[in-house]
């Protein structure tokens, strides 16, 4: 709750716009000289409300300091809440014309007053340059309107600025705005990690330059709202947007604050045709890539101040790279397909093969069982498991080792012939991944997805396999919208390998998780690498940029190279 504050703003400001100003936490030191200064400074142009956490319990409030101040300490369980809550207090009790972030790393309230139409200004004196970082200024940065760094810092950290970078004109020569993290100047060297710091002069002329840009972007967050609740209205009115896949389940909303959440996120990201945004924007409807559609839509232009998925809905919805059939659970009774099936599944966890034919039996369409395990003991313990189950594999194996993972063993049976006469293969495995904490939850989305639980999905997906021959690989529907990540380069020496055509595009469907159903011949291109166990980094497997996390991401090209089409399976109400 926001607690009155304990001192007042100076006398004769009630007519000045309400400035909060967010900075970093404050323990026993107290507030740094420079935040200080430039609070009084501001105070001579706008009524600031100091808003940071509270560590310990050393004194905090500043005597008679001319600003108002809020502290606050979220605790870890309903932390999300607890921010949410917060944001709105703020909000109704201070009415805001803008934020500005000074030095600020709580993404998670930032991203709270920005969703309030809250303009958000970044300022920074003070950059750790972390050449493994995403951005010089931590994630709060991607979700402002505008950053404002001083020159001395872009000069004295030796910045390279990039060709056609164009900062705002709006400041002195002293300062630089930009719209986003990405248009930041990256240093031309890192020795290590380097921290700069800027003399910006006179504390009173950064505050008036500062409330110079602060003004502009309340006019053009004005115009931005204007702009989102027309895009709102068209996504709306098509019926067709999906809050289950565009917000996480953490944040579930009511339909509207879902499409203006997702167009806020839209355009905070733009522009979308460039890699780096998806792992950040969720996909807004099933069987729909907006990222694809940013990139690959002739008929879209940033320039005419319209989000992507309105512009496609206003288009008519026309089809392409961007869209691709969904395979959806449906009330009618399924036909068993009259294929033969057989479903390899990788089994380095034992403990999930009772869990995965539970699933399996869910479904009407018999399957032949292919299960391979990384030692003599857990083959042991499967074989012991299917032999008081009643069920005969068609192949049990056991690998030396857990080298090459799930996807090593598919593509040795594939090599091997295993899978000839048969007309689809599924391919799943017991996914934990223990640098992952959300492993287990990814298991389950997928086994969900493409086998079932309590939807005979697997059956679903070989009934479209039977009704249309030119579907070659069927995936889960993720509402993540992944791209290459650090995996680019070994997919492009893999993709000319496999003669598929550059360059590669930097959006498109992928099987995340390396979890699928195919048509043999649809993977049999991946056979011609003559890929060995050598090739395959040992474990522990890094969490990105190896051979497997290229092939996983090369699936539907093959697919596609061999002629067939990429659909997706998805349960509506099920995501991660």
């Amino acid at each position: 709750m926001i607690r009155p504050s304990a001192t007042a703003p100076q006398q004769g400001t009630s007519d000045r716009e309400t400035v909060l100003v967010l900075v970093d936490e404050i323990g026993a030191g107290g507030l740094p000289d420079r935040t200080r200064a430039l609070l009084r400074a501001l105070c001579a142009f706008v009524r600031p409300i100091l808003v940071a956490q509270r560590y310990g319990k050393p004194p905090w409030r500043i005597g008679k300091a001319p600003w108002a101040e809020e502290a606050y300490a979220f605790p870890a369980q309903n932390y999300n809440a607890s921010v949410k809550r917060f944001a709105a207090d703020l909000v109704r009790h201070h009415a805001p014309a803008w934020v500005l972030a000074y030095g600020w790393e709580n993404t998670q309230l930032v991203v709270e007053l920005s969703e309030r139409d809250v303009p958000i200004l970044v300022f920074a004196d003070y950059v750790s340059l972390n050449p493994n970082a995403e951005g010089q200024l931590g994630w709060a940065s991607y979700f402002a309107d505008r950053i404002v760094l001083p020159e001395a810092i872009l000069l004295h950290a030796k910045f390279a600025f990039r060709a056609g970078a164009s900062p705002h004109g709006a400041l002195a020569s002293r300062f630089r705005v930009f719209d986003a993290p990405e248009a930041i100047p990256k240093p031309r060297r890192f020795g290590g990690l380097l921290a700069s710091r800027s003399d910006v002069g006179d504390r009173l002329d950064v505050a008036r330059r500062l409330i110079e840009v602060g003004r502009q972007t309340v006019v053009e967050r004005t115009r931005l709202a204007a702009r989102l609740h027309r895009d709102a209205a068209t996504i709306e009115a098509a019926g067709v947007f999906d809050a289950g896949l565009a917000v996480p389940p953490r944040d579930a909303a009511d339909t509207q604050s879902a499409i203006l959440a997702y167009l806020r996120m839209s355009h905070r990201l733009a522009p979308l045709d460039r890699e780096g945004v998806g792992p950040i924007l969720r996909r807004p409807m099933a069987g729909f890539h907006p990222l694809v559609y940013a990139t690959d839509c002739a008929g879209f232009d940033y320039a005419a101040d319209e989000d992507p998925f309105a512009h496609f809905l206003r288009s008519g919805r026309p089809k392409g790279r961007w869209t691709h059939q969904i395979i959806a659970p449906r009330a009618d009774p399924v036909p068993r397909a009259e294929l033969r099936v057989a479903l390899h599944a990788h089994m380095h966890y034992p403990e999930f093969l009772p869990e995965l034919l539970e699933r399996v039996a869910i479904n009407a369409t018999p399957v032949d069982l292919f299960i391979t395990t990384t030692s003599e003991e857990r083959r042991a313990e499967i074989a012991d498991f299917l032999d008081r189950a009643g069920i005969a594999p068609a192949m049990l194996l056991s690998e030396p080792s857990n080298r090459g993972r799930d996807i090593w063993p598919f593509l040795a049976l594939l090599g091997a012939g295993a899978f000839a006469g048969y007309d689809v293969v599924g391919h799943v495995h017991g996914k934990r991944s223990p640098a992952h904490e959300a492993g287990m939850a990814w298991k389950d989305f997928l086994w969900r997805h493409l086998v079932g639980g309590p939807e005979a999905m697997m059956d679903r997906i070989l009934a479209a396999f039977a009704r249309a021959p030119r579907i070659g690989l069927v995936i889960a529907e993720d509402p993540h919208l992944e791209s290459w990540a650090g995996n680019k380069a070994i997919a492009s020496d893999l993709a000319a390998r496999l003669g598929i055509a550059p360059p590669l595009p930097a959006y498109f469907e992928f099987p995340v998780g390396t979890m699928f159903w195919t048509r043999p011949e649809a993977m049999a291109p991946l056979v011609d690498l003559h890929l060995t166990p050598d090739m395959i980094p040992p474990e522990p497997l890094p969490a990105d940029g190896t051979l497997l996390h290229a092939l996983e991401r090369l699936v539907p090209f093959v697919a596609e190279k061999a002629g067939f089409e990429v659909s997706a399976a998805y349960v509506p109400g099920c995501a991660r």
